[in-house]
């Protein structure tokens, strides 16, 4: 059986089934193993991990002794999260945006490609040792806000689609789109919306300051390694507070994008409200677009609802989660008759019945000529069709952009 406990309750012969974090957030080269002694269990502990799942069949189960309600079941916490959605989902009518989505894919998708270009060039410019270039940056955030405000889904599907990708530009550009939108979400105005996003480009800037040895490796790190990585957004913070222009918040998102709420993030362990509303926004993001590198973009907002209340604010995470949409545009879905259809607008009244292209009979196997089904507008009908669950393109070697005619 696959259990969830604290790691504090951890003891040799029990055999770690995930260790419950992002890929970046702890120091093992994999998230499955066999704990043979007591050091596995201390770098875990000062990884700033609190809770891990175990694996009964493969290793010892934990004590009795231990209060239940520490313990929970994989099964009780998928029962807990669906539970927590579907709350989520009972929303406001959401505003149509002033720009239809298939008219601002096209300028999102060329705005991502040049925002990755240039963001390569100026990071590229700062490790050689040269002064952040602020213009270009200042004018390709304002460029990627205005996106948003027309449509949001727009440069979202995109980040729902990207190749995986450890560049550091990549992410970069990435966790400032994401910032942006989850700004605009929370009505935060213009001038904020531009700022986070800066904050967003430049939030990992610190990582340049570091040696290449760290960076390359950080998934096999010494202890005096990893306290070294850990200095990274100290060492950003410091970079920009030296830079002309900066704002104050972008600064604080830049310093606190990898602090958690329960005071285990770093690197000044700050906990609750010592962390500034804005640099728990950018852990939040920060950590969902580290989640998709091996996760789909709703196995990642599933997992920052698991971590709710622990690592993020809860408020927070549910106004994220509502941003980016429980199956974002560009997501593959399973409906209720078998059929698979890829997102390609939200639902503005639920947001678990938006409106997909069907594309595919996963019964048959058999592809389909595409048509589009508006979940939403038929959910009062007899023969309504619902979203069962998110399937992995790759298995069915579907490239849902394809049917967004986005090119990537």
């Amino acid at each position: 059986m696959i259990k969830k406990i604290p790691a504090s309750n951890l003891k040799s012969g029990m055999y770690i089934h995930d260790l419950n974090c992002g890929w970046m957030s702890h120091p093992f080269l994999q998230k499955r193993f066999l704990i043979k002694d007591e050091s596995r269990i201390e770098k875990i502990i000062d990884a700033g991990i609190s809770e891990v799942y175990i694996d009964t069949n493969l290793g010892d189960d934990i004590d009795q002794q231990v209060s239940h309600g520490q313990i929970q079941s994989l099964e009780e916490v998928e029962q807990s999260i669906d539970s927590e959605i579907e709350k989520l989902t009972a929303t406001p009518d959401t505003p149509q945006p002033p720009t239809p989505l298939q008219e601002e894919l096209n300028v999102a998708q060329r705005l991502n490609q040049e925002a990755r270009e240039m963001t390569k060039r100026v990071l590229d410019r700062v490790a050689q040792g040269e002064p952040i270039e602020t213009e270009p940056v200042e004018t390709m955030v304002a460029q990627l806000a205005d996106s948003i405000v027309r449509n949001p889904s727009a440069l979202i599907s995109i980040e729902t689609l990207k190749e995986q990708s450890e560049e550091l530009y990549q992410h970069s550009v990435s966790v400032c789109i994401l910032l942006i939108a989850f700004a605009k979400s929370l009505n935060l105005g213009s001038s904020l919306m531009k700022t986070l996003g800066l904050g967003g480009l430049l939030h990992d800037i610190g990582l340049l300051k570091l040696p290449a040895d760290v960076i390359d490796n950080r998934a096999d790190l010494s202890t005096e390694q990893l306290a070294l990585f850990e200095q990274h957004a100290q060492l950003g913070a410091e970079t920009l507070r030296t830079t002309p222009g900066i704002p104050a918040e972008a600064i604080q998102i830049v310093a606190q994008h990898h602090e958690r709420l329960d005071g285990s993030g770093y690197p000044a362990k700050l906990k609750g409200n010592a962390i500034s509303r804005f640099g728990q926004m950018a852990a939040i993001v920060d950590t969902y677009d580290e989640l998709t590198q091996e996760l789909p973009p709703t196995e990642a907002l599933r997992k920052l609802l698991e971590w709710r209340g622990h690592y993020f604010d809860d408020e927070l995470v549910h106004y994220f989660v509502r941003c980016i949409g429980v199956y974002p545009v560009g997501t593959l879905v399973r409906l209720e008759s078998g059929l698979l259809a890829v997102v390609i607008e939200d639902g503005r009244h639920d947001k678990l019945r938006p409106t997909v292209r069907v594309i595919l009979n996963a019964k048959r196997n058999e592809l389909l000529t595409p048509y589009d089904i508006e979940l939403e507008a038929e959910s009062a009908t007899a023969q309504a069709e619902r979203i069962l669950g998110h399937e992995r393109p790759a298995q069915w070697r579907i490239n849902p952009a394809e049917y967004l005619a986005i090119k990537l």
